[in-house]
């Protein structure tokens, strides 16, 4: 009767949670994609994160971004951009960073555009606004609707 390999099993548990210990040392990075009145634009050199009164400029590569550690643990993180002739200035939620496979930044001169028409409340004025969408990995997503987060580039 063979008897039980019990250092097999431990081999093979070690293994299975080895996918798990690597993917937890990668930087989390973020694809970007922007829209103005509906039609996607490129995407800024830059983005300005604000945590913990540091402010931390980010490079924007091939449409991506790596998010630094100390804005994974931080409550609210403020995030500048700049989009064609506006300058974008906001504050988000941190469940905004971990996780997330994508964002969308939308704004408007004249129209959001059907995707995201949904999120304007009514009366909204749309050149002072911008619309976030946060695109998780593994569950649905969320948006956000800023009124007051679009300023004229200086």
């Amino acid at each position: 009767m063979l008897k039980p390999f019990p250092h097999l099993l431990v081999l093979g548990l070690m293994l299975s949670l080895l996918p798990l210990s690597v993917a937890q040392n990668k930087p989390t990075v973020i694809r970007l994609k922007v829209f103005h009145d509906a039609q996607e634009r490129p995407t800024p050199d830059k983005i300005i994160l604000r945590v913990d009164k540091q402010t931390l400029n980010i490079p924007i590569t091939k449409g991506a971004f790596e998010v630094p550690s100390q804005v994974l643990t931080a409550t609210d993180v403020g995030i500048s951009a700049d989009i064609d002739q506006s300058h974008i200035t906001t504050v988000i939620p941190q469940r905004s960073f971990v996780g997330i496979y994508s964002w969308e930044i939308s704004i408007a001169d004249k129209r959001y555009g059907k995707d995201v028409d949904y999120a304007v409340p009514k009366g909204a004025n749309i050149l002072k606004s911008c619309i976030f969408v946060f695109v998780p990995l593994n569950s649905d997503g969320w948006w956000m609707f800023d009124p007051h987060c679009r300023s004229k580039r200086k």
